[in-house]
């Protein structure tokens, strides 16, 4: 039997919607066809698709267990005073008129049933009245709340003597899905099956082992959704080649954007079928420096579209930035030529510093001057992936060196008793001040001299993860940090000269692991001269832009030059100019650039260090 409906057609989102002149009957099996659909050029499609779908034969009011259900469990043994909830949500718009409860024999008192959105903003609330012994309780508010399709919400009662319905892990892997209503799975909307206790009614937001306690609502939906959503606050933020969009709907609606370079045709597409109010949809491979024009699309659960800017008015659009270009990797800044003093450090993702007085960064093998010693029969130390792992051994260089020093590293300590890094001879005999294990799962700050420790626990917290090390060797104390805050201080006179050592005692317990480690004082001034920075042709190059760490006493200068030849020195660059500071213009046209780094310290313990820069252009 044939359907009586409309057919409609939304060219922007390319949807056609059949609505029948009357509701569909309850618990019926119908089959729909689509033919004779036409593309732009007038090809009509072959053939015929055909799908079949069965209606829900709930008939509302409706709720989420029908009155035949009852629980396993009707009366847990706990007679505290509790708050009993489920979240659900409904596929449709409609209203709450009233909250439902399974109840067992012991469960007395004076009932309270509430309604909640899922923040816990109380939205309606009903006292019980009429009981019968035990089974469903039913009782509505004094006025029905409007609910939004695809929204959760809270409903729960309160039971003052406890001894309540309770069946452990109900929502663990599957919610109750009795259309148009929904009880969650554990982990769709957090946890389901929420309680709290206490002696008054208050909104439920504990959660254990995803217990169903058997609250239910009463729901009737609203008629046929034939309102599109509202779409506002469209807005987009475009980087190098990608773009963000952005806007707001005032219902849950999925996503889509259309975009292109020709405002007559948007030939792009990217979508997301999330149903959300808040929408973000990123646009990547874009071309630098490109207009581009753009629609958003929302359709809500009815599958009512709504298009922004809605034609036939002009799309919105937004530009792609020119691009930028300079050095932020280590890779990068390798290009370069590292002058006197100048130092390629890996602490992120590549940095130029000044040169420690010892230590590396184990990017391709130990430092300079540094040899393993093993400890125990088969201990090494193995350098890979820009770390070296010490096991049975230890690491050290061979000159020793006076107080006045500070050592610097990232380390991982496993927490095996016997992994030490820090100053000593080889962290075996006195003195020393290391940072290192001692058993007991803590990591310590220790030092030693003339036979007499200081050890500071530092606790547990600190082991199996990388940090970041310091310990300043003064004249009359020890300072040890840990992710630049001061974890303790040993007033120690340690005059003997010591070394950096890397230290672990047992093969196979555990390792230590040391990403880079660096000894000062460090060497002033040094330089740093870039790789040719290539735009390809003649362009303005606007401003420069760069990310610095700058501790007190250090100071770092760039200097610029632009040519249109490959070689600096032939006179026909520029002079090399200093800039003010990031931020700052370079205001000359050229193909090329280079810039030349500057740093300098007036105190030895503390490095500047460029971490990323960046020219922009016309």
């Amino acid at each position: 039997n044939a359907v009586a409906a409309a057919v409609t057609y939304d060219d922007p989102t390319r949807t056609a919607t059949l609505n029948p002149t009357a509701d569909l009957a309850a618990g019926a099996t119908y089959t729909a066809t689509v033919t004779g659909a036409k593309d732009a050029a007038g090809n009509t499609m072959a053939g015929s698709t055909t799908w079949s779908f069965t209606t829900s034969a709930t008939t509302c009011p409706c709720t989420i267990w029908p009155s035949t259900a009852t629980p396993v469990n009707a009366s847990e043994p706990d007679g505290s005073a509790v708050e009993l909830g489920v979240k659900f949500q409904a596929d449709q718009a409609g209203t709450i008129t009233g909250v439902r409860f399974y109840k067992g024999s012991g469960n007395t008192g004076t009932h309270i049933g509430n309604l909640w959105s899922s923040t816990g903003t109380r939205l309606a609330t009903v006292t019980f009245a009429n009981e019968t012994a035990t089974g469903w309780q039913q009782m509505n508010f004094s006025a029905p709340v409007a609910v939004t399709a695809g929204t959760t919400y809270v409903a729960s009662y309160f039971a003052p003597a406890g001894v309540y319905a309770a069946d452990g892990n109900y929502f663990a892997t599957a919610g109750v899905d009795r259309p148009p209503l929904h009880a969650l799975a554990n982990g769709s909307s957090g946890g389901n099956g929420v309680y709290l206790y206490g002696a008054s009614s208050a909104f439920p937001n504990q959660t254990y082992q995803s217990t169903n306690y058997w609250v239910d609502v009463v729901f009737v939906p609203n008629g046929p959704d034939t309102t599109p959503p509202a779409i506002s606050s469209v807005s987009a933020i475009p980087g190098g080649t990608s773009a963000v969009v952005t806007w707001t709907t005032n219902e849950v609606s999925n996503s889509r954007v259309d975009y292109g370079t020709d405002s007559a045709s948007l030939a792009s597409s990217v979508s997301d079928a999330t149903m959300v109010t808040s929408h973000s949809v990123t646009l990547n491979g874009l071309a630098p420096a490109t207009t581009y024009f753009f629609r958003v699309t929302s359709a809500d659960a009815a599958g009512n579209p709504a298009t922004s800017p809605a034609p036939p008015g002009a799309p919105a659009t937004f530009a792609t930035p020119q691009p930028s270009l300079g050095d932020n990797t280590t890779a990068d800044f390798a290009a370069g030529t590292l002058g006197t003093y100048a130092y390629l450090a890996q602490t992120a993702d590549g940095e130029v510093a000044l040169a420690p007085a010892d230590g590396g960064e184990f990017s391709s093998g130990l430092p300079a001057g540094w040899a393993t010693t093993a400890i125990q029969t088969g201990g090494t130390a193995t350098v890979s992936g820009g770390k070296v792992t010490v096991d049975g051994a230890r690491i050290a260089p061979t000159p020793t060196y006076a107080a006045g020093r500070s050592l610097e590293f990232s380390a991982t300590f496993s927490g095996q008793a016997g992994q030490s890094v820090g100053f000593g001879l080889t962290l075996n005999e006195s003195p020393w001040a290391m940072f290192g294990t001692n058993g007991g799962g803590s990591l310590y700050a220790r030092s030693r001299l003339n036979n007499s420790n200081t050890n500071t626990n530092l606790g547990a917290s600190l082991l199996g993860s990388a940090h970041r090390f310091r310990i300043d060797w003064n004249a009359t104390n020890i300072v040890f940090s840990v992710d630049g805050v001061v974890k303790a201080t040993h007033s120690r006179t340690i005059s003997v000269a010591m070394r950096p050592v890397v230290r672990e005692n047992t093969v196979g317990g555990g390792s230590v692991v040391v990403d880079w480690l660096r000894m000062t004082p460090y060497s002033s001034p040094g330089t740093f001269t870039s790789r040719l920075i290539d735009a390809g042709a003649p362009v303005p190059w606007t401003t420069a832009v760069w990310t610095a760490d700058l501790p007190a006493g250090t100071s770092l200068t760039v200097s610029v030059t632009t040519g249109n030849s490959q070689d600096p020195n032939d006179g026909t660059w520029t002079a090399l100019t200093p800039l003010a500071g990031s931020g700052a213009t370079v205001g000359t046209t050229a193909r090329y650039l280079q810039y030349r780094l500057t740093l300098s310290t007036t105190a030895g313990g503390q490095t500047p260090a460029l971490r990323d820069i960046t020219f922009s252009h016309g």
